[in-house]
């Protein structure tokens, strides 16, 4: 009697799983497929110290209303960093066919000490979260079709992109052409913000594709400033400046 009840809660929890819907979470199909993840010093997160975890929720959800889904996973190493081990997950709220309103977290975990993105968002730790997108229709149902992707879809509305500690910037101009003043190539944006606390940062890369790094060279320097827009001043040393691409992000 034993061995039936058994046979019978597996098969009934075989049942279930088909009513939700599935989803195949990884940032990585190949080399040439993905959304890479970075730190603060625009280097792919690498190792089991880095947790990264998916939210969920119906189409219409607002971030705050999004739910964690399954386990935290850590992170791969060498040519894969910035990608997270990959796994086929099932969405207990959700069903079949339906989309899904989705972001990824990402923290520190200290060690395996900080488990939840919660917790790691109050302690002031390393942090961040990807844009909110939905899905295609999920996996799943009987029988069962194959989960959907959350990078390499057709559609790019459909596809998590990379992120880092950058943000998402105000509207930004670049007021005037670059000078050059002696052995400085000068930059000034004007940005559309009232913040007193936005820090912004010029990073440099020899290719579009990156790695971005901050420039050590560079100085800020704020130019003027009124209800609509914030102007700033970027000085950076001038050699090799047509072999450089510059990008403005903000913490």
């Amino acid at each position: 009697m034993k061995l039936l009840y058994i046979a019978l809660w597996v098969v009934g929890f075989a049942a279930n799983l088909h009513g939700q819907g599935t989803l195949f979470f990884a940032n990585r199909l190949s080399s040439n497929s993905w959304a890479r993840i970075y730190d603060c010093e625009v280097q792919p997160l690498s190792g089991t110290n880095y947790f990264a975890q998916l939210f969920a929720g119906p189409v219409g959800s607002l971030e705050s209303q999004l739910l964690p889904v399954d386990v935290p996973v850590p992170f791969r190493t060498g040519v894969a960093a910035g990608a997270w081990q990959a796994r086929e997950l099932a969405i207990p709220f959700l069903t079949p066919g339906e989309p899904a309103v989705l972001q990824v977290r990402v923290w520190d975990n200290r060690g395996g000490t900080i488990k939840t993105s919660a917790a790691a968002a109050s302690s002031g730790g390393f942090f961040l979260k990807s844009t909110v997108f939905n899905s295609l229709p999920l996996g799943g149902g009987d029988p069962p079709v194959e989960a959907q992707r959350i990078v390499g879809n057709k559609d790019p509305s459909s596809n998590l992109k990379s992120f880092d500690c950058s943000g998402d910037l105000p509207p930004v101009r670049i007021a005037g052409a670059p000078a050059v003043s002696g052995a400085r190539l000068q930059i000034d944006f004007e940005v559309a913000t009232t913040s007193l606390d936005r820090t912004f940062e010029l990073r440099r890369a020899r290719t579009l594709q990156g790695p971005w790094s901050a420039d050590s060279s560079v100085t800020r320097q704020t130019v003027s400033t009124n209800h609509a827009y914030w102007k700033f001043r970027f000085s950076t040393t001038a050699d090799g400046r047509s072999l450089w691409f510059y990008l403005l992000s903000s913490r």
